[in-house]
């Protein structure tokens, strides 16, 4: 069973959702980036996304915690020290769910640029 990442709503067209779901093995990748990126210092942060059972919900994240969210993701991922074994999930999020992100409405738009 896989997961849907629900991100937020779409600046362009307000009363759409952007989501996304993945299979099981994709998920699971992204499951453990996240879980590298924010379990141990920001676990409020992890906690909110992460309260559903079959859903990612960044959507509940209030924009200064969603911004927050992406700047330290793409902090992370552009990290040459990033272990190797986050290779196929970075590539996973790149692919899937940051061109949705960058569409959010409460995305400011200078947060990913590194």
């Amino acid at each position: 069973m896989g997961m849907t990442y629900i991100i937020g709503r779409n600046k362009a067209i307000p009363n759409e959702w952007l989501e996304v779901s993945l299979n099981s093995s994709a998920s699971m990748e992204i499951e453990g980036l996240l879980e590298y990126a924010l379990l141990d210092k920001y676990e409020e942060i992890y906690n909110v996304i992460t309260e559903e059972v079959i859903f990612i919900t960044i959507d509940k994240l209030t924009k200064e915690q969603f911004n927050f969210f992406v700047y330290l993701i793409n902090n992370i991922i552009s990290n040459p020290n990033l272990p190797k074994k986050f290779n196929l999930s970075t590539e996973l999020w790149n692919t899937y769910i940051q061109p949705l992100i960058l569409q959010d409405e409460r995305l400011i738009s200078d947060i990913t640029a590194n």
